[in-house]
Formats: C-alpha cells, structure tokens, sequence
C-alpha cells in the first residue's frame, strides 16, 4: 500500500494511461490526483481521445481518493505540465509525479517513502528521481547529483512553491562565476547558455519545457538531486504520438531493475563524479550531429566575443 500522493498528468493516450493504471493498483495508491490537459483543436480526433483516455479514471477502483482536474484548454506539454504539478503541491506538502507515459517499478515507490522520511528536514535535496540511465557498479543504493531527471520522481511542496517559472534570475547567473562552475565542460557551457538564452528571447519560438527551467532553479539554488543505482521508470512514450521524443533513446530508456532493501546510504551528499559527465553526454548531447555542434560551438564564441 502507498500512502504517499501521486499525481498522474495525463492527455490523449489511453493506451498509456491504462498501463500506468495498472502499476497504481500493484501498490494500491491511496491518493491519487489526476490532471487532463484538454483537447488540441487542430489535432484530428483529439477530442475523443482525450474522453477515452479520461473514462479511464473510473478503472480506479481499488480504496482510492480520485481528485480530478480536467481541462477545456490544451495547455501543452511545458504550461500543462506546470499548472498540473502547481495545482498538485497547492493540495500535498509532498508527493509523487508521474506522466502518463511513465512506468515505475514496484521499489520505486518503497524507494521515495525511505528517502522522503529520511530527507524531509534538509533544504539541500532538490527532488528524489526514479532515472538513471548510465549502468555502472554504484558504490551505493542511490548518490546525489545536479542533474534532475524527471521521468518518474518525487519532491516537496516547498521546492515546487519556490520555483520561479520565469527564471528571473538567469541574466544575474549567466555573468556569474557560479555558472562557470557548473558546467566547466564547454560543450556543456554552451549548451545551456544557448538554452535559457532562448527561453527569454521573446522574438524567438520556444521549444522548451518546463523541466529545463526547473533544472536552472535546482542549480541557482545549491540544490542536490537524488538517483537511484539503478533506473526504476521506464519511458514508454516514444513513438510518432509523442510530444518530443519521437525517435527512441536507447541510452534514455534503460531496462528496469528493483532495488535491493534496506537501502546502502551513502555518506552525506556523495556526488558519483562519472555519472556527472557522462550524463550531459546521453541525456543533452548528440554525438551524431558532431559537425554541427563545432558549428554552433565557434557561432557560440564569436557571438559572446562582440557581445562583452
């Protein structure tokens, strides 16, 4: 039984929903809080698929609270996300986030109720994730990095309540030596920079989400993210009706393994420096376009060069 609140954000995939209604019932989810995003006008039979895939609300039917907010307006896949998870942590102080195309394994549940009860009382830890996507022998059950992946994951009201949507605070951060710091790679220097750049361009269309910018307030903010030894959500939502990740990501989408228990802590914020690099590499980088990227590398120099 899973006491702890676990909002489900869902849209037109009823396929998806259905098997991640099937993992909710395994564990016997106790709150569970579901926000549709409403139908897109210009999409052929979104209105239908939207309906079916809210009907399967009703297969909840084990001893369940159901809190629904069901949208007329297609938010999209950056603002529908925020409102869902602005709307979950204005009702919880803590809980679970899973998009519809998101799989957890059985321990990733047991795994966010031992890290929650544990970690409650530090304002260092950002979010608990269920990703890892990088196999190697870990010294440990789980470790702490800068990187936030959120296919499945978990955190606190007050590290949701907090996060500046906006982020205002980009223009001071990117003059700072902070930011250096953070991404010593230049490879990886440039590719935020060129990121959060674009999201306050206004001239610009933005092709960004919502977790783009969270990452940007885990960083401002010291802020450290936990990830398991092993990967515990699998994605099941590449394919041509995705939103972003049509073609899939072998890399990203690494098998499932449960976590042995008790649980191996580690030391007090032990940062496993291998997976820090390495995950730029197979989360943010495409080796494939690397002529491209020395292009846009050497644009990058010569446009901060006339820009100082």
């Amino acid at each position: 039984m899973n006491n702890i609140p676990v909002l489900v954000i869902i849209y037109n995939r009823p396929n998806k929903f259905k098997r991640l209604i099937e993992k909710l019932q395994n564990i016997k989810s106790k709150k569970i809080y579901v926000f549709a995003d409403g139908p897109n006008k210009l999409k052929k039979n979104d209105l239908s698929l939207c309906k079916n895939t809210r009907k399967l609300v009703s297969s909840i039917n084990w001893e369940c609270k159901v809190y629904k907010n069901y949208q007329k307006e297609n938010w999209g896949v950056d603002l529908g996300v925020y409102n869902a998870i602005t709307w979950f942590f204005n009702k919880v102080k803590f809980g679970i986030i899973l998009e519809d195309d998101c799989l957890p394994n059985l321990s990733f549940f047991k795994f966010v109720k031992i890290l929650k009860s544990k970690y409650s009382r530090d304002k260092n830890i950002g979010i608990i994730s269920g990703n890892n996507f990088i196999k190697k022998n870990y010294k440990y059950s789980y470790f702490f990095s800068k990187w936030p992946h959120t296919w499945g994951w978990a955190t606190w009201k007050k590290n949701w309540v907090n996060f500046d949507y906006d982020i205002n605070f980009w223009k001071k951060l990117r003059k700072s030596n902070k930011w250096k710091l953070l991404n010593e790679n230049f490879t990886q220097y440039k590719t935020f920079t060129h990121v959060y750049d674009q999201i306050l361009d206004k001239t610009k269309k933005k092709d960004i989400t919502w977790d783009y910018r969270y990452m940007l307030y885990c960083w401002n903010n010291n802020l450290l993210n936990i990830v398991p030894r092993y990967n515990l959500v699998k994605n099941i939502g590449f394919g041509k009706n995705a939103n972003h990740t049509f073609v899939k990501n072998k890399k990203m989408n690494y098998k499932l393994n449960n976590l042995k228990f008790p649980l191996n802590h580690p030391n007090k914020n032990y940062i496993d420096t291998d997976f820090e690099t390495k995950n730029f590499y197979i989360s943010y980088y495409n080796k494939n376009f690397f002529l491209i990227e020395i292009l846009k590398n050497l644009k990058f120099v010569i446009k901060n060069f006339f820009n100082r």
